[in-house]
């Protein structure tokens, strides 16, 4: 009767364990594969912008994609491009003051200081 006992919690612990790590390699569906097809090839702005708040730069034009590296409040944010995902949400492409790593930023996060902004051109 204990065999029995141990064997059946044994295969319930396994098969939680499976779901579980079935659902920690699932995909994130709202990122909308707009994640993975950002490369942006040449600056083609001179946007610059004030950061409202210290933020993780984004990996593509939605908030559910990847963290990049933080980006400082109060910093200014060099916009090399701007593009909306398929939500219709303005995203900007570019780098944080004093850093060359590159990220998107959403519209609310930041303010408006000078320059033009262009389409991004997607290589």
């Amino acid at each position: 009767m204990k065999f029995t006992k141990r064997v059946a919690s044994l295969l319930t612990s396994g098969a939680l364990m499976g779901v579980s790590l079935v659902g920690i390699s699932a995909p994130s569906a709202s990122a909308d594969g707009g994640c993975l097809s950002t490369a942006v090839g040449v600056n083609n702005s001179s946007g610059v912008f004030q950061l409202k708040k210290t933020l993780p730069l984004k990996k593509g034009p939605y908030s559910a994609c990847e963290d990049g590296l933080f980006a400082l409040k109060g910093r200014k944010f060099y916009a090399w491009c701007y593009d909306r995902n398929a939500h219709g949400n303005m995203w900007y492409y570019g780098r944080e003051q004093f850093d060359d790593d590159m990220g998107w930023v959403y519209i609310g996060n930041v303010t408006f200081l000078s320059g033009t902004l262009n389409p991004c051109p997607f290589s």
